[in-house]
């Protein structure tokens, strides 16, 4: 199973109004769906991604935060923070963060520059819907990286005409 078929399953945009599917069918499925995989996700909405990523990755540990708690979906197994991501200390690090959030350059720009430090070796990051005023803010904030990453801008848009269809992934080479 690929994960767009779970993003579809619980209702998630990730596939449906965006195509990040071109890139984490492939990019997950080479993580393996049995790894005790520890994820985070900022910004889950309705919940229906981090039902998804339980379900593809059941023996992962799944962390949700978001400011408000609107979720539709929720499990035991199944960490979620009502918390702002600017006042949130990880207790651990990630193999893979998920930023989803506010989608404003200046709160994706802390995100990247605050977590990628809680990501694990060859953890990876990725800063989803970004739209053109974010380019700028988001390079300059790529170079203040500390630690060595290795780092790719994804423009998806042209594939559902959808603007704002764009992924930043940063991957921890330590």
């Amino acid at each position: 199973m690929v994960i767009s078929e779970l993003f579809k399953k619980f209702g998630s945009d990730k596939c449906i109004s965006h195509s990040y599917q071109i890139f984490y069918d492939p990019f997950f499925k080479g993580l393996g769906e049995e790894n005790p995989i520890d994820l985070l996700e900022i910004g889950i909405q309705y919940g229906s991604s981090l039902m998804a990523w339980k379900e593809y990755f059941p023996n992962g540990r799944i962390v949700g935060i978001d400011k408000v708690d609107v979720r539709r979906w929720k499990r035991p197994d199944v960490e979620f923070i009502i918390t702002d991501v600017k006042n949130y200390t990880p207790d651990r690090q990630f193999d893979v963060i998920v930023d989803d959030g506010s989608h404003k350059p200046e709160d994706m720009v802390h995100s990247m520059l605050r977590l990628t430090k809680y990501l694990k070796p060859r953890g990876t990051m990725f800063i989803e819907d970004f739209h053109e005023d974010f380019v700028i803010p988001a390079l300059e904030g790529l170079k203040k990286l500390e630690g060595k990453f290795i780092t790719e801008v994804m423009d998806l848009s042209r594939f559902q005409n959808n603007p704002y269809d764009r992924l930043i992934i940063i991957q921890s080479c330590l």
